[in-house]
């Protein structure tokens, strides 16, 4: 019997590890400024107290800092759009970790973009390092 029960806590832990391990996988991409700025464009404005903190959580990763905004020279302009007049690449890509409900939220956006043919010449780049590029990577 003290044997039985040695198994079942020993099959118990390697399933708890297991889960562990599968909740911890993490997305990394690295995104320049442009590509942060489109990403947080994507996320959705209204959701579950749940959603809406991790929304909150990414707005902060991807958001320039008051640095990058000097250094790129950004500007808004009436119609709401954002220009760079020293360009988008003074700024250095960033890597930005996601867990897998945040990469979720980015992923079910372009996804359903692409659904509705919605995609513009602007989600290009952030399509393919979160779409194409995640198959590579894993």
């Amino acid at each position: 019997m003290k044997r039985y029960f040695k198994l079942i806590t020993l099959v118990f832990c390697f399933v708890m590890i297991l889960t562990a391990l599968a909740y911890a996988v993490d997305f990394k991409v690295k995104l320049n400024l442009y590509e942060r700025l489109i990403t947080m464009g994507l996320l959705p404005q209204t959701g579950s107290f749940a959603t809406l903190k991790i929304i909150t959580e990414l707005n902060l990763m991807l958001a320039p800092t008051d640095e990058e905004n000097k250094t790129a020279g950004l500007e808004t302009q009436t119609n709401g759009s954002i220009i760079a007049k020293n360009g988008w690449l003074a700024v250095p890509e960033k890597e930005i970790i996601l867990g897998e409900i945040a990469y979720g939220i980015i992923t079910d956006a372009l996804k359903k973009l692409d659904e509705e043919k919605k995609l513009s010449m602007e989600h290009i780049k952030v399509y393919e390092k979160f779409m194409v590029n995640k198959t590579e990577g894993e």
